[in-house]
């Protein structure tokens, strides 16, 4: 096996070497085992990078439903309201 040298600041050894599973783990492989867990095997799909974008861009145009819209809409914030005020209201009695 061909090996060579990389420098690298001593606090980023620091940080590889706490990564280890063992102790005589190799920062080589640290480093590939690292390299072996950014890699996505299942990139998005351009019908799913699309929905994200048009997503995002009706987000920045202020098309979107706050939290307490959607539960007002389902019936639940005004029961959980409710609940609340109850629970409230029994432990300051």
């Amino acid at each position: 096996m061909q090996s060579t040298s990389i420098r690298i600041r001593s606090d980023t050894r620091d940080s590889l070497s706490r990564l280890k599973k063992h102790p005589r783990e190799s920062f080589d492989d640290v480093i590939n085992r690292l390299i072996e867990s950014t890699v996505d095997d299942e990139p998005l799909s351009e019908e799913s990078l699309q929905a994200i974008e048009k997503s995002l861009k009706e987000y920045r145009e202020g098309i979107y439903y706050t939290h307490e819209e959607i539960l007002a809409d389902l019936g639940v914030a005004e029961e959980n309201d409710k609940e609340y005020a109850h629970k409230k209201k029994e432990k300051d009695a």
